[in-house]
């Protein structure tokens, strides 16, 4: 899953707009439907990231009847872009090819702005994209959830103007009831964040003060979702190197409590967590980072 910042961070054009057309190339028409490859025609209404383009095509290498009903509902998405990350299109479904992939990036990525209300039905042909969409639902880069169109844009064009130039991401794995919040369910899934300082300091409160993450959700298990939320915090926080980070991820490999039992008093005695930060002191001292 990749949060609305992530998404735009790491492409390099994302756009609003809709399907307006679904054509199929000369010499796939003998082909089963399943195995035939259409040219998908999105008109563009809003550039947030890349050239200002009227309308863009890409590939589709599969059935594609939710397509046809995105079309025929006129469902408003975004599409972005770029090089990929985790959760983008991983079968290639939403290839760009006008303009030319060199232009930009060889992944596409389709995510509707709300939620598709004629896709109740588990049978409707757009239904399971509504439910891949999470019904409109994102996450932010603070791990808030998203959840309208006026938010998802607002966030999406607040980070394009801070942030013009493309990042890489950062992978943080989150408890399945955090999850939960938005719609995706699996174990400890993992959700994309840019690589940005903002993404450090939200990662630095989470080591510091991690119930108020969990307390939206309440755990069945939080000294288990605790150490584990921390543990991977931590990790991440690898790729964040600047002195701030480096001191607390050292009072956490020494077992560091915080004064007088404040909320992150206890979580660094798992020797799980601890160990995590010595990895990273370890990773920094051979980088010649420490």
């Amino acid at each position: 899953m990749t949060s609305v910042e992530a998404m735009v961070g790491s492409s390099d054009a994302v756009y609003v707009g809709r399907i307006v057309r679904i054509e199929t190339p000369a010499g796939e028409e003998s082909k089963p439907v399943y195995d035939r490859t259409s040219r998908i025609v999105f008109a563009v209404s809003e550039t947030i990231r890349g050239p200002k383009i009227r309308e863009t095509v890409f590939l589709n290498r599969s059935h594609h009847s939710d397509l046809d009903a995105l079309r025929d509902l006129k469902v408003e998405l975004l599409y972005a872009i770029g090089q990929g990350h985790r959760g983008w299109d991983p079968e290639k479904r939403y290839v760009p090819v006008d303009p030319a992939p060199s232009a930009f990036g060889t992944y596409g990525y389709l995510h509707s702005l709300a939620p598709i209300k004629e896709a109740k039905s588990p049978d409707h042909p757009a239904a399971d994209f509504d439910v891949a969409s999470d019904q409109g639902r994102m996450f932010g880069a603070d791990l808030s959830v998203v959840r309208s169109r006026k938010d998802i844009l607002k966030r999406a064009r607040e980070y394009q103007r801070k942030h013009p130039e493309t990042v890489g991401t950062v992978e943080l794995g989150l408890p399945d009831g955090y999850f939960d919040l938005v719609g995706y369910h699996n174990a400890f899934g993992i959700v994309a964040l840019p690589k940005t300082a903002e993404t450090g300091v939200t990662l630095r409160r989470i080591v510091e003060e991690p119930e108020r993450l969990l307390a939206r959700y309440r755990p069945r298990d939080w000294a288990e979702d605790r150490n584990r939320l921390v543990a991977e915090a931590v990790r991440v926080l690898s790729e964040f190197p600047d002195p701030e980070t480096k001191a607390l991820v050292s009072r956490i490999a020494d077992g560091y409590r915080s004064p007088g039992g404040g909320p992150t008093n206890g979580w660094t005695t798992d020797e799980k967590v601890r160990e995590t930060a010595r990895r990273v002191l370890d990773k920094w001292a051979g980088d010649g980072r420490s």
